[in-house]
């Protein structure tokens, strides 16, 4: 009975699109992550006969899709777009920033008038969306979404405190992933200037992920009207979708 629930709560996190990691805030997800470590084959076989692939990065979870639709591949290339934006900001606020890097809110506000490149990043990830709002407002908006993703929690709601999660390094290697056709002949410059940034942006850097990636997101941001009404109707279908799959897998358990 206890695997019933467990997988079904397991199955039920993946398929949003979210991550499990082994260094997770939630003891509910913490539980989960060890849940999955012991019963990988169990699971990986029970998901694969309703569509899913259970992947394994280094200490977290997350499921793909076996037969992935064109429209599907476009949506999550859009996603991964947008994520590396989100990494951009972060790793300019502070370079160190990856897993189990604990920060706050409050000290990231404060650099926006103080680094133009951190207040660029926050505007462009925000253009797409209401207009007229503040940069709390903004920044706790990108923080609603890495958490619900798995990316990032809050450790300490009376300091607000937030823990990066183990998942964060599955958008790192979307980051090799981009940079790997770039010039092997440049050095690595893990502490530079914001003037330096700016002028190595210009010679196409791979250590910045945001410049690399502007025209694609300038495209995104055309297109967006159109992709927008194209994942509300794939939302729906998904949504149908998982609805019976859930019910496949319950009937399959049983």
């Amino acid at each position: 009975m206890e695997q019933k629930i467990q997988s079904a709560d397991i199955f039920d996190h993946l398929v949003r699109g979210r991550f499990i990691s082994a260094n997770a805030i939630s003891q509910q997800q913490r539980s989960m992550y060890l849940y999955v470590e012991d019963h990988l084959e169990t699971l990986s076989q029970l998901y694969q006969q309703v569509g899913f692939r259970l992947e394994m990065g280094d200490n977290y979870f997350y499921f793909s899709r076996i037969n992935e639709s064109q429209q599907n591949i476009e949506n999550k290339i859009e996603k991964a777009l947008h994520w590396l934006d989100i990494m951009a900001f972060f790793t300019t606020y502070n370079q160190s920033f990856g897993r189990g890097f604990r920060f706050s809110p409050l000290e990231i506000i404060p650099q926006l008038d103080l680094n133009l490149a951190l207040k660029e990043i926050l505007l462009n990830i925000s253009k797409r969306k209401a207009k007229d709002r503040n940069y709390i407002d903004m920044l706790n908006e990108i923080l609603r979404e890495m958490r619900k993703e798995g990316f990032m929690d809050v450790e300490n709601e009376m300091n607000q405190t937030w823990k990066v999660q183990d998942a964060w390094l599955y958008l790192e290697q979307i980051v090799r992933a981009v940079s790997i056709d770039q010039p092997q002949d440049m050095e690595d410059t893990p502490h530079e200037t914001t003037d330096q940034i700016e002028e190595e942006s210009q010679k196409e850097n791979p250590q910045n992920i945001y410049s690399d990636l502007e025209t694609e997101t300038e495209t995104v941001s055309r297109q967006e009207q159109e992709a927008e009404q194209d994942m509300e109707k794939d939302t729906r279908e998904n949504t149908e979708t998982n609805q019976e799959q859930e019910e496949q897998l319950q009937t399959q358990q049983n």
